[in-house]
């Protein structure tokens, strides 16, 4: 199994390697280790950047469940990665499922593999709290051990026409376009779908296609919003190529995917006034002590302020963190404890699955963004 390790070690070593455990100075018994995987589909330009934050968040988490002695044993962290493949997938699957030592796994943002790989967790008993709104229907396969930590696309396409259908520039017409990407065909159609006659162009941008094509379509069907599916750097380009074409009033309205700071860099003051949607929460403005002690702590982590998914990956972390604290030692024992929680406080959400593993109403939640001064900056959820 390919596969990179991060290892979070309870405890601290000492300078001849022995392990130090404080207090007489006599060594306690070996701890329980475990292991969790972080499954990921790196196989896109940017797919790195995009999965990059919710590990980051998880493994912050578990560090910190050491440090404060949160943590009853010891946790090795995998990152996985099913390159893009659905039989790669199923053949790395199978190998974590026959390790016992693995007792959990984290599906990374965007990760689209869910389908072929959960029916092979479910059978191993294997705990899987998903991290991707891809795969609209996978809560219909009647699988006991998966949930959903973030709202479904079908919430998030619905949510991101509500709101294209209030703005009066939709009444001109709205343009819906996307890479040609599963995920931003799915998202494009399902919100072309929600819109019905408002929409007046469907045209989908490939990698080989040039941004100025669709900013000229724009401009000849007269739109007034243009609905992109796809990833920031192509937004970015389309963007300029719309200010270009004399479409600045045009207003770009996007998806997760987009939610990043490539976009604002590569847009810069052009992307001002851009709307994205995300099943993730921006902790920035937030006051919260807990969250700004988060921020400061990824921050110093990794240079950089934590970006989408990353408040969720800490808040998937802290459920499993949770679960051992409870006792759970055993897979099946850390699905129990999953599916009985009512009112898990995160720092993104507060967390309560359904029967079918998906989040309950009061937890799907969708956010907006606008980018305001080169920051996105929340507008409602």
């Amino acid at each position: 199994m390919a596969c990179v390790c991060v290892t979070l070690v309870v405890g601290a070593c000492t300078g001849d390697g022995a392990q130090d455990w404080g207090g007489s100075g006599e060594p306690s018994p070996p701890m329980k280790q475990v292991k969790i995987a972080f499954l990921e589909d790196l196989s896109e330009e940017g797919s790195d950047d995009r999965a990059r934050p919710a590990f980051q968040g998880a493994a912050l988490a578990f560090d910190r469940a050491v440090l404060t002695g949160d943590l009853p044993l010891e946790v090795e962290l995998f990152v996985v990665d099913t390159k893009g493949d659905p039989e790669t997938a199923i053949r790395v699957v199978e190998e974590l499922a026959a390790d016992p030592e693995f007792l959990a796994v984290i599906a990374a943002p965007f990760l689209f593999e869910q389908g072929s790989i959960g029916a092979i967790l479910a059978e191993a008993g294997i705990p899987t709290v998903s991290l991707s709104t891809l795969n609209t229907g996978l809560s219909t396969h009647g699988w006991t051990t998966w949930f959903r930590a973030v709202a479904d696309r079908s919430r998030e396409a619905s949510a991101v026409a509500s709101f294209i259908r209030g703005l009066g520039a939709a009444r001109r017409g709205v343009c819906v376009s996307g890479d040609g990407g599963t995920a931003s065909n799915g998202m494009a159609r399902t919100v072309a779908a929600d819109l019905e006659r408002l929409v007046v162009l469907r045209q989908t941008l490939t990698s080989e296609d040039e941004p100025s094509s669709l900013a000229a379509s724009v401009r000849r069907a007269g739109c007034g919003v243009v609905f992109w599916g796809g990833f920031s750097d192509r937004a970015a380009a389309i963007r300029l190529e719309l200010d270009r074409a004399g479409s600045e009033r045009v207003i770009l309205v996007g998806a997760d995917g987009m939610k990043d700071e490539t976009y604002l860099e590569t847009a810069g003051a052009a992307g001002e006034g851009t709307v994205v949607s995300c099943s993730c929460v921006d902790l920035t403005t937030s006051t919260p002590l807990a969250a700004q002690r988060f921020i400061q702590d990824y921050q110093f982590e990794h240079g950089s302020p934590p970006g989408a998914y990353a408040a969720e990956g800490w808040d998937v972390a802290r459920l499993f963190v949770a679960a051992f604290r409870s006792g759970a030692a055993s897979r099946g024992e850390i699905v129990e404890f999953l599916g009985s929680l009512t009112g898990f406080e995160g720092l993104a959400n507060t967390y309560t699955f359904g029967d079918d593993g998906e989040l309950a109403d009061a937890s799907a939640l969708v956010h907006l963004y606008r980018d305001e001064g080169g920051r996105w900056i929340p507008l409602a959820a």
